[in-house]
């Protein structure tokens, strides 16, 4: 699955997060100080703060999905914020293309095209 948010403003609190079992790729769009992290399931309920003034994209691995050429298993990513680059090699193009693409759709079918295949063992990803 896959999603996209901007923060318009800082927030007040900070969002929320429950157990779910399920993992998360967010990529941090920001043209000067871009990152992608990869979030294991929490244990507990938790909080994040994100960063005013700046979009994210998102794709969600539901509990269970088979992965491929994670550095890391599934088991040992829980309640871990670990970058992306340690889990998975990428090139800085294809980094630097996805975090300055505007447009949703053309995020995800990038991220399909050139991350994603190197991640699934099948294509589960739907829009």
């Amino acid at each position: 699955m896959f999603y996209q948010f901007k923060i318009n403003r800082d927030l007040m609190n900070p969002m929320s997060v429950i157990p779910d079992g399920c993992i998360d790729i967010l990529f941090y769009c920001d043209p000067e100080r871009p990152s992608a992290d990869v979030y294991g399931t929490v244990l507990k309920y938790k909080t994040i703060n994100f960063q005013a003034n700046c979009e994210y994209f998102g794709v969600r691995f539901m509990p269970k999905q088979e992965t491929q050429h994670f550095k890391y298993s599934m088991k040992e990513v829980i309640d871990r914020q670990i970058p992306l680059a340690d889990m998975l090699k990428i090139e800085p193009t294809i980094m630097e293309r996805l975090i300055t693409e505007r447009d949703f759709h053309r995020r995800i079918k990038l991220f399909k095209e050139e991350i994603g295949i190197n991640i699934l063992r099948v294509t589960v990803c739907r829009q």
